[in-house]
C-alpha cells in the first residue's frame, strides 16, 4: 500500500523531465539539491533532484531551508539559498570561447554566481532593481523586498539601475589584500534616493 504513492511520484517526475526536454534546450545540471527545490516550465512543475537537468526558460525555486547549486554547460555555477527564485532565460555557448550569451532573472532570494568559460561580456543577471553585468566574477547577491545587495569577491561587475544610472567595481590586483565590495540598491517607488553605495574590506 505504501509503495503506490512513491511509484506515482517517481512516474510523475520522469514525465515532467521528459516534457521539459521535449520543449526546451537543456543548459545545465543540478550539482546539489537540498529539501524543496522545484522547476517550472509552462504548465509543468517538477521536483528537482541531484543530477537532474535544467532547461532554458525554466523557473527554479527553493523553499524554506532549501538550497541548490546548478552547473551550466559553460561551467558557470549558480548557488541558490532558501526562498529564492530565478528564471533561466538563455544560454548560448561556443566551446571555442568566441561566442556566448548567458542571461538569467533573479527575482528574490540569495545567490552566489561564479562565471564560467564563456565570453565575459556575455553574462547578464536581471533583477527587479536593475541589470548586473559581470567580468570574470565571483558575485553574491541578495534580493529582499525592495533591496538589492551585491558583494563582489573577485573580478569586476557593473549595475545599471532603473531607469538609467550605473555603478561599477573591479577587484584589486592579485598582490593586494583580499577585499570585497558591496552595494545596496533600493527599488524606488517614492521620491527617496534610488541607490546608495559603499565599499568595505574584509
Amino acid at each position: 500500500m505504501r509503495t503506490l504513492p512513491l511509484f506515482l511520484v517517481a512516474a510523475g517526475s520522469v514525465a515532467a523531465v521528459e516534457a521539459h526536454s521535449a520543449t526546451e534546450l537543456r543548459i545545465g545540471t543540478t550539482a546539489s539539491a537540498k529539501n524543496e527545490v522545484t522547476g517550472t516550465l509552462g504548465p509543468t512543475r517538477r521536483v528537482i533532484k541531484l543530477g537532474d537537468g535544467v532547461f532554458q526558460n525554466e523557473s527554479l525555486a527553493t523553499g524554506n531551508g532549501a538550497t541548490a547549486q546548478i552547473l551550466f554547460s559553460d561551467e558557470t555555477a549558480l548557488t541558490m539559498g532558501p526562498n529564492s527564485r530565478v528564471i533561466l532565460d538563455k544560454l548560448i555557448y561556443d566551446p571555442s570561447g568566441k561566442r556566448g550569451e548567458f542571461a538569467i532573472r533573479a527575482t528574490t532570494g540569495v545567490f552566489r554566481f561564479v562565471t564560467g568559460s564563456g565570453p565575459k561580456q556575455g553574462y547578464k543577471i536581471d533583477t527587479p532593481m536593475g541589470t548586473i553585468g559581470v567580468r570574470g566574477t565571483i558575485l553574491e547577491l541578495s534580493i529582499r523586498g525592495p533591496w538589492l545587495t551585491l558583494s563582489l569577491t573577485e573580478g569586476g561587475t557593473y549595475l545599471c539601475t532603473r531607469p538609467r544610472s550605473a555603478s561599477s567595481s573591479t577587484s584589486p590586483a592579485p598582490t593586494s589584500s583580499p577585499t570585497a565590495r558591496s552595494w545596496a540598491t533600493r527599488n524606488r517607488n517614492s521620491t527617496r534616493p534610488a541607490a546608495r553605495a559603499a565599499s568595505r574590506s574584509v
